[in-house]
Parts: C-alpha cells; sequence; structure tokens
C-alpha cells in the first residue's frame, strides 16, 4: 500500500510542476529551481520578456522577433498590439521627429498594400445597360416588379380589397 501511496504521490508532484512550469511560461516567467529539487520563490524571466534592451541592434532584433511572434497573428490582434505600442510611445521620450520616421514608414506599407489592391477592384468588370436590364427582368419576374416604373406594382389595383373582405 505504501509502493502505491508513493507513487501517486510522485504522479502528482509531476502533474503540479508541469502545471507550474505552463503557468510560468503562460506569463513569460519560470521559477529557478535549486539543488534541492525544490522550486524557489524567485522568478526568473523567460522568453521575450528576458530580452535586454541596451543597443540599437537589441532592439532591432528585439523588433524583428516581435514581426515573426506576429506573422501568423489576425489583423484585429495586430492593430491590439499596435494601440497598446503606441500607448506606451505617447508617454516616452520621442521627439516630433522620430514620430514622423515611424508614420512615413506606416504610409509607405499603406501605400503597397493600397497598390495592390487596387487591381483587385478595378478587376470587377462594369456591366452593359443590356446586362442590367437583363437582371431587373429576373429580378421584377421573382418578385412582381416585372413592370418599366418600380414605383408601381402591377397588382396595386388588388391591394384595397383585403379591406373589402375583412
Amino acid at each position: 500500500m505504501k509502493v502505491r501511496n508513493k507513487e501517486e504521490q510522485e504522479r502528482k508532484k509531476q502533474v503540479e510542476d508541469a502545471d507550474n512550469d505552463l503557468a510560468g511560461e503562460l506569463f513569460g516567467t519560470t521559477t529557478a529551481k535549486d539543488d534541492n529539487k525544490t522550486k524557489a520563490s524567485v522568478a526568473v524571466p523567460k522568453g521575450i520578456a528576458s530580452t535586454a534592451l541596451k543597443t540599437k541592434v537589441d532592439h532591432t532584433n528585439f523588433g524583428v522577433t516581435i514581426s515573426q511572434k506576429l506573422s501568423d497573428s489576425s489583423a484585429f490582434n495586430i492593430i491590439a498590439f499596435y494601440k497598446s505600442l503606441s500607448k506606451t510611445l505617447e508617454s516616452s521620450t520621442l521627439t516630433s521627429e522620430s514620430i514622423d520616421e515611424i508614420l512615413n514608414d506606416i504610409k509607405a506599407i499603406r501605400d503597397e498594400k493600397l497598390k495592390l489592391e487596387k487591381p483587385a477592384k478595378q478587376a470587377v468588370a462594369k456591366k452593359s445597360k443590356k446586362d442590367i436590364k437583363v437582371e431587373e427582368k429576373k429580378h421584377g419576374d421573382v418578385f412582381g416588379m416585372a413592370t418599366k416604373n418600380r414605383d408601381v406594382d402591377k397588382y396595386d389595383h388588388y391591394s384595397n380589397m383585403e379591406d373589402d373582405y375583412m
């Protein structure tokens, strides 16, 4: 019986350790282990949170890492990230020239996207008058507006008959 309890305790401890590790990964920290294999209370940053940003190269590498992380994100999530970042930048020591440089980069990206979207919009062919008339006739046949004047329905003279029979 004691062997079974020990096995259960070890299994339970392994599950708890795995849960703690997953929680640490989720919050970007992990707890340090000492020689006795017990968890210390010191939190050690892990992942992106542990990146030291001291030089321009560090910041550039950090930007590349962030862009790689965001490559699979949806536009909605990227917008949320950018809004959060811009709130932080609002209170930073950025000059108006620095913000103009960032703005120019964003405008260049937007202009590229617009160039790619314009051919897609132009691909929609304009319909000829004949095609429009055919579509109007089909629509009128289905929904009862087969006359030239759309405001007058060909069954308008029956519209007041309901009052006679109620």
